[in-house]
């Protein structure tokens, strides 16, 4: 998101990276897991349109069967962000633009220059002082003496034709944000700008379509009812749990107890009954996974999925469920949690909550818990992870 919104802001055209397959395999430069092109997730012609802007991908401008490699230098942003980092955040993509199609690597050579500010603490980049270093004046002011590259072993300052950076994430419009990390904020505008117009690929809406019928028990052309997803995220939260997970994580009875705050409100506003829910999680405990059965919420049936389709569909056609309900329960400081709250209530105007979690009784209250909920700032987890 933020890379798009950079470009508005520079009014530069932009260049949008294939996906990198880092959460199932780790990131390995050697990994045997494709990547995924923007394309084949989102739905890149709507976005131009409604952006009203050109967007380009890579394999549109480096031809995937080319053996030569290009010297391109970055501005690293990375080391700005994380205080005990050593140098710019590893990316598989300058390596291997065209390893969706399983050829031969075609590098893009890249070295890195600091961005030449006070180092921030994690999460507080600021957006307005990126946007600057596309620009001669503020360029030139912070040029500093860049990396040498790993391939060819040149040092090349940043690209000016071709603004390049290693790592956008932890950016904002301001870097000392009493409220944490803007993009938790309802004014967020990478959010209202971008994030809103960014549509699933018709691909993914239909297979997802075609997985909830399946689901639910019902015909190819059946309309598919109302519904209410649940995204349990535990996998790599564990990392930020120091007393036993079973205090640090809420029960099921907390998951519940949100669920109905959401039934109610759709059927209170909306008039809206949404009898199907569905849990989605990456919680591997067997255990667990038998007392969900009591509360009898439907789940994906993923065991034919990656033959069928690939690697990264069982969390596209997850997530693309998600997006679509009218209502959502999500995990507290979970980005994906966030932008699909983010979705739920600017397409469907539904009714979404988060379950906060990381000690006994976390999510223990009474009333209303809304998108702002989510807003636990991600401060907090980039400093549990650093």
């Amino acid at each position: 998101l933020n890379l798009i919104y950079l470009a508005i802001l520079t009014e530069r055209v932009l260049i949008l990276p294939a996906f990198n397959p880092s959460h199932f395999s780790g990131g390995s430069p050697d990994t045997e897991v494709v990547d995924t092109t923007f394309g084949e997730v989102f739905n890149v012609p709507r976005l131009a349109k409604e952006l009203r802007m050109p967007i380009l991908e890579w394999w549109q401008v480096k031809d995937r069967k080319s053996t030569t490699v290009d010297s391109l230098g970055c501005w690293n942003v990375w080391q700005a962000v994380m205080e005990h980092s050593s140098g710019p955040q590893y990316s598989a993509t300058p390596g291997k633009l065209n390893i969706a199609q399983r050829s031969t690597d075609h590098p893009i050579q890249q070295t890195t220059t600091n961005v030449g500010y006070e180092r921030r603490n994690c999460c507080s980049v600021c957006l307005r002082e990126t946007m600057a270093l596309a620009f001669p004046e503020q360029r030139n002011r912070n040029l500093r003496t860049p990396s040498n590259s790993p391939l060819l072993g040149l040092s090349l300052p940043p690209n000016e034709q071709l603004l390049c950076f290693d790592n956008l994430y932890y950016t904002a419009n301001t870097n000392n944000n009493p409220q944490g990390f803007e993009f938790e904020r309802d004014y967020s505008t990478a959010w209202r700008l971008v994030g809103k117009h960014l549509h699933w690929n018709p691909r993914i809406e239909e297979i997802a379509r075609g997985y909830l019928r399946r689901t639910f028990g019902l015909g190819v052309d059946a309309t598919i009812p109302p519904y209410i997803t649940i995204h349990v995220r535990h996998g790599d939260l564990k990392g930020a749990c120091h007393i036993p997970l079973d205090e640090c994580f809420v029960p099921l009875s907390a998951i519940a107890r949100r669920v109905d705050e959401v039934k109610e409100e759709l059927q209170r506003l909306k008039n809206i009954t949404a009898a199907h829910v569905i849990l989605t999680s990456d919680e591997t405990n067997i255990t667990w996974w038998e007392e969900v059965a009591a509360y009898r919420w439907y789940h994906i049936n993923h065991s034919a999925t990656v033959p069928t389709y690939g690697v990264w569909d069982p969390v596209l056609i997850d997530t693309a469920i998600q997006s679509e309900g009218k209502g959502f329960v999500g995990t507290d400081r979970s980005t994906v949690s966030l932008i699909t709250a983010r979705r739920v209530k600017e397409w469907h105007d539904g009714a979404v909550r988060s379950v906060k979690w990381g000690k006994v009784g976390a999510d223990d209250h009474q009333g209303r818990s809304d998108i702002d909920h989510f807003a636990n700032s991600l401060t907090e987890i980039c400093r549990i992870f650093e």
